[in-house]
């Protein structure tokens, strides 16, 4: 029994030693940051943090799903980023995957305009001028050119200056993204087609309007 109570003992010693002490968690880098209305449209989003062990820098936007505006390998810097992408989160990581991240907010006056996605929807013709039919195969080769300006006079030919988007052949609507406007101006639109690749151009359609309000 002797001999039992020692090894009871020892297991009991052991046991109450229990596991060395853990070691804790590394601390997250320290972060901070700005967001600065640039009145153009953009903002510029400034990071800055003393931890060296910092690999990348991501900025996202927290108005468009965390979509990824920028990325950067220093751990202080700035970067040009739309401002209706705003709020920002900014975010830290090192080797270890450690992260910290920061939102923020925008800062700085009201940007007159901001970029916006264009889409424009047509109807391609079926007739030539004359009430020819224009044959199918030829109406899949329809490219229209869509063109903009602000006084909502469209020359024949129109100033290659106001092209704003071309369209694939056959398409009836075409999208365009990043597009800046001023708020509370008038845009007019305009569409001529012809057939790809070399024939003749219809005349510029009567001009459609629009007014984008400030977000």
């Amino acid at each position: 029994m002797k001999k039992l109570l020692i090894l009871l003992s020892a297991v009991l010693l052991f046991i109450g030693c229990g596991s060395p002490p853990s070691t804790p968690p590394p601390s997250q880098p320290k972060l901070s940051g700005s967001a600065v209305n640039n009145g153009d449209g953009t903002a510029t989003v400034t990071w800055a943090t003393e931890d060296l062990a910092v690999t990348m820098i991501e900025v996202r936007s927290q108005s468009a799903e965390g979509t990824l505006l920028a990325t950067d390998v220093n751990p202080s810097g700035s970067v040009i980023v739309p401002s209706n992408a705003a709020p920002y989160a900014v975010i830290a990581l090192d080797p270890v995957y450690r992260t910290t991240i920061i939102f923020l907010s925008l800062s700085g006056p009201p940007a007159p305009g901001g970029l916006v996605e264009i889409t424009i929807s047509w109807a391609n013709p079926t007739t030539y001028s004359d009430g020819t039919p224009i044959e199918p195969d030829n109406v899949a080769l329809l490219v229209t050119e869509i063109y903009w300006n602000k006084t909502g006079t469209f020359s024949n030919p129109p100033v290659l200056s106001e092209l704003l988007v071309t369209s694939l052949p056959g398409a009836e609507s075409v999208t365009t993204q990043n597009v800046y406007v001023l708020w509370g101006d008038t845009y007019y639109f305009s569409a001529r087609c012809h057939i790809s690749p070399d024939g003749s151009w219809s005349d510029p359609s009567p001009a459609l309007s629009h007014v984008w309000s400030a977000p």
